[in-house]
């Protein structure tokens, strides 16, 4: 979804010959649009747009055009496509406990982990793929041919739990499906330690997947499956807590939201935007406190980290 938005906005300003800082302003509203169009977040993909570029700062004067290509791009997909829907499936309302907010904070400190985890992965796949005996052209093969020696064991575990061939939860996709189960659960996987062991299974399948898959240079991009991946391990999490404190206020669903924000904000360096995409995704702003919370702890922990090396 970047790449193409991105794409789309250089080409216009290829097209018109304009400056270099003109250029990266198309290059945000394209993204911008991009995001707005496929997730439906308007509001989070113009923040999202104009704080990705830096480690530190903020474009803020692309942040206009970035807000009117995602109202746009957002309300052509409206007209074309119809309805107000979420990309997510979600509880109609998360209410606000402030005896929660240490829980919340504890899942930062673990989401920040398994993001450590993941860069650690991912990076390490990297410099081993650049070193391999082949051809630049053929070493996504090769981590395709990884992706498949983890992946088909796991449909088969899948299989066993769900009933259903080809189970595969988003693990040879953007991990959508994954999310979801994270969010919403499945009568199949249960409530209990079951839950959280098919979270935590499913966890470390997709974050390998996506470290062999982005690490050797394959076709993929690594927003939807950061986001997957918190969203898995936060609503393992959520279950691990429930399985131990039996209030039955808490949603695991919440802390699969909110671990997907926290980990692609920390390591990503967005943590405004990835408040407001979680906020959006989730259909309203229940979430925002705890968000603002763990996002906080994200940051700070993961300060020195970042998925993207060119960010300035």
């Amino acid at each position: 979804t970047m790449l193409i938005g991105g794409s789309l906005g250089s080409a216009v300003a290829n097209w018109l010959g304009i400056s270099e800082r003109e250029r990266r302003i198309l290059l945000v509203a394209g993204v911008a649009a991009g995001i707005a169009a496929v997730f439906r977040t308007p509001l989070g993909a113009a923040l999202f747009a104009a704080e990705v570029l830096y480690r530190d700062d903020f474009e803020s004067d692309a942040l206009i055009p970035g807000v009117l290509a995602s109202v746009v791009a957002y309300s052509v997909v409206i007209t074309l496509f119809g309805g107000e829907s979420t990309l997510f499936a979600h509880a109609p309302h998360y209410p606000f406990v402030p005896a929660h907010l240490p829980l919340y904070g504890a899942l930062a400190v673990i989401i920040s982990l398994v993001a450590v985890v993941f860069l650690g992965i991912l990076r390490f796949v990297q410099r081993v793929t650049k070193k391999l005996p082949v051809p630049a052209w053929a070493q996504p093969a090769v981590g395709g041919l990884l992706l498949g020696i983890i992946c088909v064991p796991t449909l088969l575990i899948f299989t066993h739990y769900t009933g259903q061939p080809g189970q595969g939860l988003g693990i040879l996709g953007g991990g959508y499906g994954a999310a979801q189960l994270a969010i919403s659960g499945a009568p199949w996987m249960g409530v209990g330690g079951r839950a959280v062991q098919v979270l935590l299974i499913l966890g470390g399948v997709k974050l390998l997947a996506a470290s062999f898959t982005i690490g050797s240079g394959g076709s993929a991009g690594d927003f939807a499956p950061s986001l997957a991946i918190g969203a898995i391990f936060g609503g393992a999490f959520g279950y691990a807590v429930k399985l131990v404190w039996a209030d039955p206020r808490l949603d695991p669903g919440a802390f699969a939201l909110v671990g997907m924000g926290t980990l692609y904000g920390g390591i990503a360096h967005v943590p405004l935007s990835a408040m407001v995409l979680v906020c959006e995704l989730a259909g309203s702003y229940d979430l925002l406190v705890p968000l603002m919370l763990a996002e906080g702890i994200a940051f700070v922990a993961l300060r020195k980290r970042s998925l993207y090396t060119a960010q300035l």
